[in-house]
């Protein structure tokens, strides 16, 4: 079970920038003419730099809720020959964000919690429903009659409370990320309870991967122009699926006073020749597309949204290949928190 649970959850690491490849179904199309073409009051001519490095404030408090939808058609997990069917996850994280040390050079030392776990799964091979901010509802009981013909079954017993302690596990971790000036992260620590429950899912082990969407990552230049394109290389590799790399072209399509609007599209790069995958899935295709909305102002993420498709072998089950279709969004749910001041007249002891 805690396999199928990890098929359902290695989409997570999509919080970084999700993995890719073979022939990608997306195609990086030319918008219509928008506000990139047509220069109005307060859009930024097409050709003019925009700056999209982080801007951090010692203490201040940013969250965020990323939630994804994942529908995966499962092969068949056994000899009957007999499709298992849709397996849908909802997941939903809050995290937030507070820088703890901003460098000279323009990088930040942020913490990165875990604030709020809710997770549901239907249909396929199993349903249940987790929330951290509820109480835990009761395992189902023993001699509860076995799910129908055809009927997803609800964990019980053992299996439910593995669920439980491992997604409550998550809640509260807290990682430290150094962010360089350019809004990459060149370092990740902490956060070892949510690294052994995201390992224990597939979800690669809450590596810098997976906190990357937090930022355009502009490799180079941080400051390019309206209608400029740039690529990077996104490592995704995770315990299920073994290494997995996507190049991502970035378009900064258009902005305003307020906002900038950057589109991605990106595809798998091909293992090596001759490579050796020794992981329990293996992603025979995939490809994404989507957007992120950049608040110039604050110089934070506003919102990103993301699309992903992708095919993939289990290698453990053999049988017909499993696809999956996943919608991601990372959405600031309030304005910034400034960190606490003393009253005008007070000194801070």
């Amino acid at each position: 079970m805690v396999f199928a649970l990890g098929l359902c959850l290695c989409g997570p690491a999509a919080m970084a920038q999700s993995p890719g490849g073979g022939s990608p179904d997306f195609k990086d199309t030319p918008s219509p003419e928008g506000p990139a073409t047509r220069p109005g009051r307060n859009t930024v001519p097409r050709g003019d730099a925009i700056s999209l490095r982080p801007k951090w404030e010692l203490g201040e408090v940013t969250r965020y809720t990323l939630t994804q939808t994942s529908t995966t058609k499962l092969p068949t997990l056994d000899n009957s020959g007999t499709p298992v069917g849709n397996q849908t996850m909802v997941q939903r994280l809050g995290l937030a964000l507070t820088p703890t040390k901003i460098n000279p050079e323009g990088g930040a030392t942020v913490e990165i919690k875990i604030t709020s776990v809710k997770m549901t799964s239907s249909g396929g091979i199993m349903e249940f429903e987790f929330d951290s901010t509820k109480p835990t509802p009761p395992a189902t009981p023993p001699g509860t009659p076995p799910a129908a013909p055809g009927q997803p079954a609800a964990p019980g017993g053992a299996e439910r409370s593995m669920i439980d302690k491992m997604l409550s596990q998550m809640v509260g971790s807290t990682m430290v990320a150094e962010f360089d000036r350019d809004g990459n992260i060149t370092k990740m620590s902490g956060g070892e309870a949510f690294a052994s429950a995201a390992t224990m899912a597939g979800v690669g082990g809450g590596g810098p991967s997976l906190f990357t969407s937090l930022t355009p990552r502009v490799t180079g230049n941080a400051e390019p122009k309206v209608g400029e394109t740039w690529s990077n290389v996104t490592d995704l590799s995770t315990p299920l699926t073994g290494a997995v790399r996507m190049d991502v072209k970035h378009t900064l399509r258009s902005a305003t006073q307020r906002d900038a609007t950057i589109g991605f599209v990106g595809t798998m790069i091909p293992p090596s020749e001759g490579a050796i995958n020794t992981a329990d899935a293996v992603i025979r295709s995939a490809s994404q597309q989507g957007t992120y909305v950049w608040d110039r102002q604050r110089g934070q993420l506003r919102s990103m949204s993301m699309d992903m498709k992708l095919e993939a072998q289990i290698a453990i089950v053999g049988g017909d290949p499993f696809t999956s279709a996943t919608t991601t969004t990372i959405e600031r749910v309030d304005e910034p928190v400034a960190p606490s001041r003393p009253a005008p007249g007070r000194k801070t002891p």
